[in-house]
């Protein structure tokens, strides 16, 4: 580990001259850890209370238990440091030790009649080496019934609890003992397999999906102006049939009606998640009463734990003596005055004696744009966007826009000034984000139609000179590649910028910047089977790195290595849609009239698209050369592909289109490759 406290000091646990330095600088420090772990030890009762509060998942108040497990002050530090969040230090580096994964593995989904009976099997489930049995009651479960139906029916009452289980082992023969050991202990009734045990891969990632998907699912269900609240608390097993059942019984009380409950069932972990309204003080009393009732329920009546896994931020700060007791309070509150006695690191958290904390500072979600407005800002989005480490990440352009109302008028007109950089013109528009989004929110959708609203006219004229356009970006590039190679590095970095505050819009340069693209060109084997591969925008713009081959060259060979040839339109570099080889764009992209979903598959239709069909010379005559007016598409089974080429500009991109501004053809078992979009791939077109 490697950590920074409060008064600057730095600690590499990795680092023997670290370790010695900070030794002797830190004596004071490190004797104060000393003297605390001696007392806590010397009191018997405080010993047990502690080993008591973490027989279960607990990151409430700091981890004591660092005080009875270490007897080395630094190795207490580092342990007090896990979970503290923030507010004894900041961890810079972290080191973790892994565990192997067991190379065979099979998941299942059971549906029992009621907690009790469910929660009866854990024991036994974790006897059998059971690694994940997850928890899940009716109301979650009737969140994601779209999912379930492709795993597997099942009969859903209120009382309705669900366990997933996992289970793996170094050998398929251990694995079957261990499956037919469970089945045996599984009840002769009250009982629904939804899907049996099974080793298919596909089928265990859609079974987790299904799990991963419950906390959004009330999300994307919430009434506008709603906060999506999830917390997490621990039971002992033997209460945890009765924790939930009393939980749920709160939810009834306080007219939680979307509530859900889903946990770790191993440890007793349950999380629930609600929506509430905080913009009257009616609504703010009732959450308050609730939580109030939450606290007494779990820490009072079965002395559970009040935050398992999340840590006890501010919503939990006030309710920390609840569980803890004073006693242990006091022994936290002292860590905090070793280790940063001025108070400065992330000031009520944890700690916070408002006992109204929880009502303080609450956060709200306004609308801003039905295309975002269910955004609950989980930031699942943020690893797939390719401007994270340069502006925004999808996340945080909503999170801007919604509180931007909520900001002075000075900051206001900061951000104001700003947004146009910051949301719009950094984003890519790829619609990657909707692919890891769990309510499915297409950030860039959204920052095209604030594009369109700022330039309605941009989009066409892109489309009407697209050819001279991409002919203009090459050769920029590639000009701007030549300069770089003849001019001292500094001078091309700082021309750009000087020519900057004349022309704002004009790019600066970087070294990272690729060369133009070479135009795009067939260059396939021959194969019966025969794949139109349509290059977007990206690829016929910018160049491969030297060291690289050129991406529609890769695609092309892979195609070649599965047995298909790549049939790739005549001077596709230069135009958006070709007409019997032609080598302008049409002047008018077609339009998708409308757009369905019918036994899984996803259709558009087109209108339009007259007889521009994209049909190069050479295409074989199993492909008819004269499209109908209006032509049907539809892929098999496959996701949604997002076309995003420079001829859709801002207007025509339907996200649920395969092919969205191409006039198709009437074919018949050919393919369409696209390697741009939301699920880079193919699509059968029939």
């Amino acid at each position: 580990m490697y950590l920074i406290l409060a008064d600057g000091s730095e600690l590499d646990t990795h680092c023997a001259q670290s370790l010695k330095k900070f030794r002797y600088k830190q004596k004071a420090l490190l004797q104060g850890l000393a003297d605390l772990r001696d007392e806590v030890r010397q009191d018997t009762s405080l010993t047990t209370h502690i080993q008591h509060q973490f027989r279960l998942k607990n990151t409430m108040g700091y981890g004591l238990n660092a005080l009875l497990d270490y007897d080395d002050p630094v190795e207490i530090l580092t342990h007090l440091m896990i979970g503290s969040e923030g507010t004894l230090g900041f961890i810079a580096e972290l080191s973790l030790h892994t565990i192997a994964v067991a190379p065979v593995r099979a998941t299942g989904l059971y549906v029992f009649a009621d907690a009790k009976t469910a929660c009866a099997q854990i024991p036994h489930l974790q006897a059998q080496g059971a690694e994940a049995v997850e928890l899940m009651d009716s109301r979650a479960l009737q969140r994601v019934t779209g999912q379930l139906a492709l795993v597997g029916q099942a009969t859903l009452d209120a009382g309705s609890v669900a366990l997933l289980v996992d289970i793996s082992a170094p050998s398929q023969t251990q694995l079957e003992a261990q499956l037919e050991a469970i089945n045996a202990g599984f009840p002769t009734s009250h009982l629904q397999t939804v899907c049996a045990f099974t080793q298919d891969s596909q089928t265990i990632d859609h079974l987790w999906q299904i799990r991963k998907g419950l906390f959004p699912a009330v999300g994307a269900v919430r009434a506008q102006g709603t906060t999506v609240i999830i917390e997490d608390i621990a039971f002992d097993l033997t209460d945890l049939a009765a924790g939930l059942q009393a939980l749920k019984q709160l939810f009834e009380r306080y007219d939680y009606d979307e509530a859900i409950v889903f946990g770790h069932a191993l440890d007793g972990n349950l999380h629930f998640v609600f929506t509430q309204q905080f913009d009257t003080p009616a609504q703010r009393q009732r959450y308050d009463a609730f939580m109030q009732d939450v606290v007494s329920l779990v820490a009072g009546r079965y002395h559970g734990t009040l935050k398992a896994e999340h840590g006890t931020g501010r919503n939990m700060a006030p309710f920390l003596v609840h569980q803890w007791g004073p006693q242990a309070v006091s022994i936290m509150q002292r860590i905090k005055q070793l280790l940063d006695p001025g108070a400065i690191l992330n000031p009520g958290v944890i700690f916070n004696a408002d006992p109204k904390a929880h009502l303080q500072h609450l956060k709200t979600l306004p609308p801003v744009d039905t295309l975002i407005d269910n955004c609950i800002e989980c930031g699942f989005c943020e690893p797939q966007c390719p401007s994270s480490d340069l502006t925004l990440t999808p996340r945080q352009r909503i999170a801007l826009m919604r509180r931007l109302p909520l900001l002075e008028p000075d900051q206001q007109a900061t951000i104001e000034r700003q947004q146009a950089y910051l949301v719009d013109t950094t984003c890519a528009a790829t619609g990657m984000c909707a692919t890891s989004c769990p309510v499915n929110i297409d950030t860039g959708a959204w920052v095209k139609k604030r594009r369109a609203r700022d330039n309605p006219q941009a989009a066409e004229t892109m489309a009407r000179h697209l050819a001279a356009t991409h002919r203009v970006a090459r050769s920029s590039l590639s000009v701007a590649h030549w300069a770089s190679q003849v001019l001292p590095v500094k001078v091309l970095p700082a021309s750009t910028r000087l020519a900057r505050r004349i022309w704002p819009t004009l790019p600066e340069y970087f070294e990272e910047l690729p060369k133009g693209a070479t135009p795009v060109t067939a260059s396939s084997d021959t194969f019966t089977d025969k794949v139109i591969y349509l290059p977007s925008c990206l690829n016929r713009v910018f160049g491969a790195a030297d060291d690289q081959p050129p991406l529609p060259e890769v695609v092309t060979r892979v195609m070649n290595k599965a047995g298909f040839e790549v049939v790739i339109p005549r001077m596709w570099s230069n135009s958006a849609v070709v007409s019997h080889g032609a080598t302008k764009a049409i002047k008018k992209p077609p339009v998708v009239m409308n757009s369905s979903s019918k036994n899984g598959c996803n259709s558009i239709t087109l209108r339009g698209a007259g007889r521009s069909s994209l049909m190069p010379a050479h295409v074989p005559n199993t492909v008819s050369k004269a499209a109908p007016k209006t032509t049907r598409i539809r892929s098999r089974s496959l996701p949604p592909l997002w076309c995003s080429m420079c001829l859709n500009g801002l207007r025509f991109v339907p996200s649920n289109s395969p092919l969205c501004c191409i006039p198709p053809a009437a074919v018949s078992g050919w393919m369409a490759v696209s390697t741009y979009g939301r699920w880079p791939g193919y699509c059968v077109l029939r």
